[in-house]
């Protein structure tokens, strides 16, 4: 008993990419020919006279490959290379991270030297985010009962509502003297005091008890990608626009531009077939697809087949 070793090999070439220095994971991406093999297809009748027949068993959109292939390998059409052009290709240096912040030219993540291999012209790319939790659920709320000020609502511990913007929703679930429902923040006063869209307070008394929890979106206005100026540290970015609007926490990865043209080539080759996982991904699509080594039509019209990527 005999085995053969998959004639397919994939290798792939980046130009211009400075090498990533951190670990990250994508999902592969598996180049090789695809072929629909036919044999003894019925053509038609033959009376000896110069005809021509049409591939009867050929797939829509299928191409007929003419190249010359080994009569004596079941399955020559493994060994054909492929190759895929890929555009606006970028290699990601820093994972997926929800605890950054920005406002106007700087952004902040707290991680421990999360920016240390982050350089100018890196892509800060900013993904929107619905529904978050800003201020988990706390008791210590107060509210106010005086006339003007019953939409109020004062953090119970200095600073609590640093992370807190207008548009957030604050959920009331009970306390004295409050009305549980679903506030909207229209003003934020300080890190620690809001104004309401509706009265809190019942007006019963000043109260340091109420329950609430405040969420809301983020990313949705700073969706997208802000380039790196410099780096101040390796926990402060200096972008070179400023953000729409200040903003914490954000989600966002950062990635280094290969380019802007097709600049990353994946190619499957005849020899000791493997495939692997690299750290790269294109943007958007495959640009080009095409085969290598065609020869002319020798009159061979015994098999046919398609390329793909699969």
């Amino acid at each position: 008993m005999a085995y053969r070793r998959p004639g397919v090999t994939v290798i792939q070439e980046f130009i211009g990419l400075v090498p990533a220095l951190a670990a990250f994971t994508l999902p592969c991406v598996a180049v090789g020919p695809a072929y629909q093999i036919v044999n003894a297809d019925t053509l038609g009748g033959y009376d000896g006279t110069q005809q021509a027949y049409a591939y009867a068993s050929l797939l829509a959109g299928g191409i007929v490959d003419l190249a010359e292939l080994d009569p004596e390998d079941p399955f020559p059409q493994t060994k054909k290379p492929v190759s895929v052009l890929l555009k606006s290709a970028k290699a990601e240096i820093v994972a997926l991270a929800a605890t950054g912040g920005g406002s106007l030219t700087s952004f902040v993540d707290p991680t421990t030297d999360i920016f240390e291999f982050v350089q100018a012209s890196d892509l800060v790319s900013i993904v929107p985010t619905l529904a978050i939790t800003i201020v988990p659920a706390k008791t210590d709320g107060g509210t106010f009962a005086t006339a003007l000020q019953r939409n109020r609502l004062a953090a119970g511990t200095v600073g609590d509502f640093v992370q807190v913007k207008v548009g957030d929703i604050v959920t009331v679930t009970g306390g004295t003297d409050v009305t549980p429902g679903l506030y909207n923040v229209i003003v934020k006063v300080s890190d620690s005091l809001l104004i309401l869209d509706a009265d809190l307070n019942d007006g019963g008394g000043n109260q340091t008890d109420c329950e609430y929890s405040i969420a809301g979106d983020r990313g949705v206005a700073n969706a997208g990608d802000w380039r790196v100026k410099s780096k101040t540290d390796y926990n402060t970015l200096v972008l070179e626009s400023p953000l729409f609007e200040a903003e914490v926490p954000l989600s966002y990865s950062i990635v280094r531009p290969v380019g802007t043209l097709t600049l990353a080539r994946v190619d499957s080759l005849p020899g000791n077939g493997f495939f692997r996982r690299y750290q790269h991904h294109s943007a958007f699509w495959v640009d080009h697809t095409y085969r290598h080594g065609r020869l002319p039509d020798r009159g061979r019209k015994r098999r046919s087949g398609l390329s793909r990527v699969a």
